[in-house]
């Protein structure tokens, strides 16, 4: 049976393959050594792959097993890539798993939004936006300043504010 740090160290090493078969083999296993912040900086990494198969996994695995500050990951990443078409499709995974019931992202979410980065407050908002459309966020409602509409201070504009590094840190 392999030690704990030799099945790291593979893990980590198909993580990198220039094969996307091996690396997206790779993410389950990660997923089961998140504790290790060598398997979750890897996870984050994997967030910003060139293939968004492995974006996804990356993100199902960091908002399922990766505890408050996977999740804030994750949402930061959508909102510092929101312009980003590959990103939606996190998006769509992290409804998925709210609308499903498995799990309650958006309670998660909204249970930690004062430690949250900008970028993950835009995340949030346009996940939100997502799983319910249909609801108006006038402004005070949710992000400082959100409002439906394009001017200034509203959801179409808040990308452009530079990033900052929230409170959760990995």
């Amino acid at each position: 049976m392999a030690t704990h740090n030799s099945r790291l160290n593979d893990a980590l090493t198909r993580s990198r393959s220039e094969h996307s078969s091996t690396r997206v083999g790779a993410i389950p296993d990660l997923g089961l050594l998140i504790a290790e912040p060598e398997a979750r900086a890897r996870l984050v990494e994997m967030l910003d792959d060139d293939i968004v198969t492995m974006e996804i996994d990356a993100a199902d695995v960091l908002v399922r097993y990766g505890g408050d500050s996977g999740l804030a990951r994750v949402l930061d990443v959508l909102g510092r890539r929101r312009d980003d078409p590959d990103a939606d499709y996190i998006a769509y995974r992290l409804y998925e798993l709210d609308a499903s019931g498995e799990k309650p992202v958006i309670d998660i979410a909204e249970s930690m939004r004062e430690l949250l980065s900008d970028n993950a407050l835009v995340g949030l908002e346009d996940l939100l936006v997502l799983r319910f459309p249909e609801t108006p966020r006038p402004n005070g409602a949710g992000l400082k300043g959100w409002s439906a509409g394009g001017g200034e201070g509203s959801a179409s504009t808040m990308s452009s504010r530079p990033p900052t590094i929230g409170s959760i840190r990995m």
